[in-house]
């Protein structure tokens, strides 16, 4: 689409601008700066460096992440089964005693009842939340909102600010290589 859009007249960053979802706007940007400063080659060697090394940062990323995502799964999982099949019998041992329990031990049977009796809603009520939280993440305002909590917390704040400064340090780095005239 993009090489037709181009072979009919279009420049670059429009045919690019036309896939918003695939190109994002400082891509775009970047190749209509390329483009207006007469140095596209150097603007587009730079900017697959870029996206290399935005790739092998993801991959370390997804790397390093795979063991705690794999043990939160199992951890799930293990939860799952003890509080389907252990709490029940503990429970049956409580009310037994007649005693009044601690709100937490409450809690505890409470999740334990709603895993087993209405295992069949947690998935669809689940997935609904993610799509609902997705959504909201899509709006300006729900992204802002995002944002700020992920800039608040205590070691993923200052991660999230390092990552953003040095992503605007590399394409500010990639504008001035590409002969473009800042104001």
């Amino acid at each position: 689409d993009i090489k037709v859009q181009v072979n009919e007249g279009l420049s670059l960053s429009q045919a690019l601008g036309r896939h918003p979802r695939i190109f994002v706007e400082l891509y775009t940007n970047l190749v209509s700066a390329g483009e207006a400063a007469g140095n596209l080659e150097a603007v587009l060697f730079r900017l697959a460096d870029f996206l290399e090394a935005q790739n092998k940062l993801r991959s370390k990323v997804v790397t390093a992440l795979f063991y705690p995502a794999a043990m939160t799964v199992m951890g799930s999982g293990i939860m799952a089964i003890l509080m389907q099949s252990v709490v029940p019998k503990v429970t049956a041992l409580y009310a037994d005693n007649g005693r009044v329990l601690p709100w937490n031990t409450q809690l505890l049977i409470f999740m334990s009842s709603l895993l087993t009796d209405w295992w069949w809603l947690v998935i669809p009520f689940v997935a609904g939340v993610v799509y609902m939280i997705r959504r909201w993440l899509r709006t300006p305002q729900g992204r802002l909102s995002w944002d700020r909590t992920v800039l608040r917390l205590p070691i993923f704040g200052p991660l999230a600010r390092m990552v953003a400064v040095s992503r605007f340090a590399k394409t500010l780095a990639t504008m001035l290589a590409s002969g473009v005239q800042l104001l």
